[in-house]
């Protein structure tokens, strides 16, 4: 097991390296050209809302202390960049500390250099089941677009996630989807080996709730973008004109069609999990 765990860490990195190249652009990675989509800004709008709440019940939970966020898997720095634009658009949350982690060597270097400079702000490589902090000392855990499911033992991964969070503490995950698994209307996708055989694992709620419930109280799972894959798709055959405001509005149906769709049917999940103040 400690084999295979050691040779998914090496194909992950050496997978995600790659991206770190710059793109045809120029000025710009691969990674981020490919994620600069008008529907993939929506998706960004909708994690930043998501972080919005979090940080506001964590406010409330801690007031005026500066809350410390763990980024697991944190690439280029994406998360930092939509946690500030959570922060910017809700003026009265207080500062955070942030320490952004991932296993690749040249996506830290990417997101070091691009936040070269900014207080409170720290990126290293680490394995995600290690998070290099003390037993609950993070305010907030965050990982978002999938590098939960690189995790060759979920079981750990959760409980080291529930190591670190603080009584109170909120976790923001946003593991694969089974509509990845299948791949249907999925869009742009750096997910690697994306039949799910070796690398990397799609998930359905009730899997989710078996792992997080384990370590969690309060669990909730909701889906993100049901339809805007498919919007993009008839926007490209030339079916319907799209601007980047369609997005957001599509996205905006997703607190409806949660009411009776199951989450994995979307193209991203969001598992919000928050640790119990009596441990």
């Amino acid at each position: 097991m400690e084999q295979d765990t050691n040779e998914q860490l090496h194909a992950v990195a050496a997978y995600y390296d790659s991206f770190a190249a710059p793109g045809k652009e120029g000025s710009v990675t691969e990674y981020e050209e490919m994620y600069s989509t008008p529907l993939c800004k929506a998706e960004d709008q909708a994690v930043v809302a998501t972080l919005t709440k979090a940080l506001s019940k964590l406010q409330q939970q801690f007031p005026g202390q500066k809350l410390l966020a763990a980024d697991i898997g944190c690439g280029e720095g994406l998360g930092l960049e939509l946690l500030q634009s959570a922060l910017n658009q809700t003026p009265s949350l207080v500062p955070v500390q942030y320490i952004g982690e991932d296993i690749s060597s040249a996506m830290v270097a990417q997101a070091s250099a691009g936040f070269k400079g900014k207080p409170g702000v720290l990126f290293t490589v680490a394995d995600m089941h290690h998070i290099p902090v003390l037993d609950s000392s993070i305010h907030l855990v965050m990982s978002i677009f999938g590098p939960f499911s690189y995790s060759l033992s979920p079981e750990e991964l959760v409980k080291e996630i529930h190591r670190v969070l603080m009584p109170g503490g909120i976790a923001v995950i946003m593991p694969y989807t089974m509509r990845l698994k299948i791949g249907f209307l999925t869009g742009a996708t750096t997910a690697q080996d994306t039949d799910f055989s070796h690398t990397s694992k799609a998930y359905s709620k009730t899997g989710l709730e078996k792992l997080f419930d384990a370590w969690f109280e309060q669990v909730s799972i909701e889906g993100m973008n049901f339809l805007g894959n498919m919007i993009e798709k008839m926007a490209d055959l030339g079916l319907l004109g799209s601007g980047p405001e369609i997005y957001s509005q599509i996205l905006a149906l997703d607190n409806h069609l949660n009411t009776f769709l199951p989450p994995e049917c979307a193209r991203h999940m969001f598992v919000i999990v928050t640790k119990s103040q009596n441990e």
